[in-house]
């Protein structure tokens, strides 16, 4: 393992005193990023959050509360259209319920080979920890993806989970690539 001076020089940062936190409190901070939208915050600052609650930290809302501050950035970029399998629809058994409405009904779904066209997403992560009110950054990474939206496994607080997870899935390693996930 690199030592944590060696890395920040040579990253070209100054190192500070501190070593990588590996609990206490921490607090999300959403970056904006050229390319991302309002809508994608939440769910990844949430997800973020989760991450390192799961890994012993303790997370706190609001800026200036915490020990430390995460910055995330989420950007995302459509690559094209694919296709998806359409959505299913509802199996079940109706009674009949209503005004002058007699008797039951059964609706099943057939197996079928349809599908939509729906857009390709690149949704890439990046999380920086900094000290309160330090602007040296303590440890940084990115994970990246590539999935259809309007999909299950393309839902943001899906694609937010598992970018997250498989951000800090190594932490406190530092590491330079981008994670890749499916």
């Amino acid at each position: 393992m690199i030592p944590f001076a060696m890395v920040m020089l040579a990253l070209g940062e100054q190192p500070t005193d501190a070593v990588l936190p590996v609990s206490g409190t921490i607090s999300m901070r959403a970056m904006q990023s050229g390319n991302s939208a309002r809508s994608l915050e939440a769910p990844f600052v949430n997800a973020v959050g989760q991450a390192f609650s799961d890994r012993g930290f303790t997370t706190l809302d609001g800026q200036g509360h915490a020990r430390f501050t995460a910055d995330i950035k989420v950007s995302r970029d459509q690559l094209g259209t694919t296709s998806a399998a359409a959505s299913k629809s509802r199996s079940g058994l109706r009674s009949g319920e209503g005004t002058n409405v007699v008797g039951a009904g059964l609706s099943f779904s057939l197996p079928s080979s349809k599908s939509r066209i729906v857009p390709l997403l690149r949704t890439r992560l990046e999380v920086q920890i900094r000290r309160q009110g330090d602007q040296a950054v303590l440890w940084k990474g990115a994970a990246v993806t590539v999935r259809p939206g309007s999909t299950p496994t393309g839902d943001d607080g899906a694609v937010a989970a598992d970018l997250s997870d498989a951000l800090l899935r190594g932490y406190p390693a530092q590491s330079d690539e981008v994670i890749s996930i499916p």
